[in-house]
């Protein structure tokens, strides 16, 4: 992997934060999995889900958020399936 989880779903949830006033919610999610989360595990499982949100409409976000999506959920799915 080319740049940390850790960093790149921070990008994106500021990202989400910018582009979608009614998805701040969504944003702050992928923040506190990153930030809260008891075990690495636990995090990964819950940005799966975040992200899996986001890429099943894809319509609703800038192609530049959905790459970053894309990436990102590609890593979690190398670490955990």
């Amino acid at each position: 992997m080319k740049n940390d989880i850790y960093s790149e779903a921070k990008k994106l949830a500021i990202l989400l934060k910018n582009e979608s006033i009614g998805d701040s919610e969504l944003a702050g999610d992928i923040t506190d999995a990153i930030d809260y989360s008891a075990t690495s595990g636990e995090m990964l499982m819950k940005l799966k889900y975040y992200l899996s949100q986001i890429l099943s409409d894809r319509s609703k976000y800038s192609s530049e958020l959905i790459s970053l999506a894309s990436s990102i959920y590609s890593d979690v799915l190398l670490l955990i399936g």
